[in-house]
């Protein structure tokens, strides 16, 4: 007598797998929204009513999967981190990179997260929320401080790879670390605010010259005239 086999089929198990799927959907789609307002109307500017009426859900529909708008602005600032991350990551994973063309992949990726994903960018910025309102919550924001940390360290570690091949100068890797990211960061800031036509030049111009001053800062040149 052949036996069935019928523990794939059970009703139940389908309901369950339907329903997460169901709920996952769901809170993407508040994300997706939330995304898509933040980036139209800035933090103040957008209403948790507008974020479900734009996608059709109840109101009642957003306090099933976030507790309030600071949260689920806070979930999109990790995500738009991790993005960042990734894209830094692919950048300078190339064999035989020098530390100077990682550091020039780091720029040029920054770039291309502000320009490709620039909802992301204003949320991770913290461009369109009060800092006071965004740091409140002192649980909620660690895991963001903690993903900043990772990516700064991941620019740190070119840095020190640079000093111990000697191609870079002995320098205090964290500062310098920041320094480079506070001035792509300031760069991107000109476009944001409007200022780059003002001043003449593109901001894909100033992120050439602004790596240029920085990397003519870092280099050892004693080593090449030492070789």
């Amino acid at each position: 007598m052949t036996s069935l086999k019928i523990i794939g089929n059970i009703p139940g198990k389908k309901t369950r797998a339907r329903s997460a799927r169901d709920k996952e959907q769901k809170k993407n789609a508040l994300l997706e929204s939330a995304l898509e307002l933040f980036t139209q109307h800035g933090y103040q500017g957008t209403s948790i009513e507008m974020i479900t009426e734009n996608i059709g859900f109840s109101t009642g529909t957003f306090y099933l999967y976030f507790k309030n708008k600071v949260e689920i602005y806070r979930i999109l600032s990790a995500k738009g981190a991790e993005i960042l991350q990734k894209m830094i990551e692919e950048a300078i994973s190339w064999p035989g990179m020098t530390p100077l063309a990682q550091l020039s992949a780091i720029g040029s990726a920054y770039y291309r997260f502000y320009a490709e994903h620039r909802g992301y960018y204003d949320i991770v910025s913290v461009l369109n929320i009060g800092q006071a309102e965004f740091t409140k919550d002192r649980k909620m924001l660690k895991p963001l401080e903690k993903q900043t940390i990772n990516l700064l360290r991941l620019i740190e570690a070119v840095l020190i790879k640079g000093i111990e091949k000697g191609e870079l100068k002995t320098v205090d890797t964290w500062k310098a670390t920041n320094a480079l990211w506070g001035m792509m960061d300031g760069i991107i800031l000109l476009d944001v605010r409007n200022n780059l036509g003002m001043i003449g030049n593109s901001i894909e111009e100033l992120f050439k010259q602004g790596l240029e001053v920085v990397f003519n800062g870092l280099i050892n040149h004693e080593k090449g005239e030492k070789e």
